[in-house]
């Protein structure tokens, strides 16, 4: 039997922030409830997807020792903790139901049938051994909803397209998105960034280690987690396989919750050998904002491709688009300095405006060939756009 107090309006605090990991709609019915366990005077809420779990740690009264108990889904707890309001209520689970009690003597009472055991956090129990030293990862709310526009959650087709990678090296972090059409990978200098608990059983040969260990992080999953504003990078622990080059688990702690994410298992493309080093072509763009309002005037004359061209020369560069079936199109040139051969390469437009947006300042775009991928480069990240291949 579980017995304790609790303000009611934390616990619902605590519960809302939580169902936002909980859609509701699982396919397996114990990832719709959530775990309590009562240890001394801390109460321990947890829920998960299999692919990450959270925990939220409360303080309550006249509590029972080392209990767990299971119920069913947040919408009851919710509802009827709302209704409370804020005030000390005592919650007893006994048997399938959970009874919430007041002061004024109003008895609520909520049904569950899990059992508790079988809720399913072992999978991300770790031995302390394996548990690296706190890192400090580049990625905030900023970067997660930069990146964001990069991953492609709704047409998932590999793991990696909706996936927010890191490769952290001794000296720094690479953080890089892929869709399989656009690219963004930058490369964070940070301090003591090495991963202790990879290198304890090299200690003698630490300098001959030079690959990354990899991180792949579910974007959505972060993107609950870090949003807004939120300029701060995260201290995380790292947890590792065995081969002590790909992360397990990734715990952090923000605003009283504990997140540990599981690091998908997967092998990424080698994203570093796709990106061009040899594009001669250069065409520089003075107004990022102002090239962004062209190419969406552009796609309103395009076709459902969404298809934009630019046709480069020394003398002049041209923005084009046409749909056939409507019978329209659209042409600008534009005042801007191209250097290299002739050429026209095509590219989704809404891609390029993404890309153009993330950089305010004078770019390069660097071309090659038509069917090569254009690059852009700033500070320390690197940009990159597949083209539309001519019918």
């Amino acid at each position: 039997m579980i017995n304790f107090s609790i303000n009611a309006f934390e616990l619902y605090t605590a519960v809302y922030n939580l169902s936002k990991f909980n859609s509701g709609k699982s396919a397996i019915p114990i990832l719709d409830d959530f775990l309590f366990e009562v240890t001394g005077n801390s109460l321990r809420v947890t829920c998960t997807d299999l692919v990450s779990y959270v925990t939220a740690e409360l303080y309550v009264t006249e509590s029972n020792t080392d209990i767990k108990a299971s119920f069913i889904g947040p919408k009851a707890l919710l509802k009827t903790l709302k209704i409370i309001g804020k005030q000390i209520v005592t919650i007893e689970h006994n048997d399938k139901c959970m009874y919430i009690k007041t002061k004024d003597g109003e008895v609520h009472k909520i049904l569950t049938e899990i059992d508790p055991n079988e809720f399913p956090i072992q999978e991300f129990s770790a031995d302390t051994d394996e548990c690296a030293e706190a890192i400090v990862l580049p990625i905030n709310g900023d970067i997660v909803k930069m990146y964001g526009l990069f991953t492609r959650p709704k047409e998932l087709i590999r793991l990696y397209q909706s996936s927010l990678m890191l490769h952290v090296w001794q000296d720094r972090v690479d953080v890089t998105s892929c869709d399989g059409n656009r690219l963004i990978t930058t490369k964070h200098d940070i301090e003591n960034p090495v991963i202790q608990g990879r290198f304890n059983q090299h200690k003698e040969h630490k300098e001959h280690i030079d690959a990354p260990v990899k991180i792949m992080l579910s974007h959505k999953d972060l993107s609950k987690v870090l949003w807004g504003k939120d300029s701060d990078s995260i201290t995380a622990d790292i947890v590792l396989d065995a081969r002590q080059k790909i992360a397990k688990l990734v715990r952090f702690t923000r605003n009283g919750y504990t997140y540990t994410f599981r690091s998908f298992d997967c092998k990424p493309p080698n994203f570093t050998a796709v990106i061009p080093l040899s594009n001669d072509k250069r065409l520089r763009i003075e107004n990022p904002a102002e090239f962004i309002t062209t190419i969406k005037k552009a796609l309103i004359s395009s076709s459902l491709m969404g298809g934009v061209d630019l046709m480069c020369s020394t003398t002049k560069v041209v923005l084009t688009s046409e749909d056939i079936d409507l019978g329209t199109e659209f042409g600008k040139e534009l005042p801007y300095r191209y250097e290299g051969d002739d050429i026209e390469i095509g590219f989704n437009g809404k891609y390029l405006a993404i890309l153009m947006g993330v950089q305010n300042d004078p770019i390069d775009m660097e071309l090659s060939t038509p069917t090569r991928a254009m690059v852009m480069r700033f500070n320390n990240t690197t940009l990159l756009l597949m083209p539309l291949m001519k019918q």
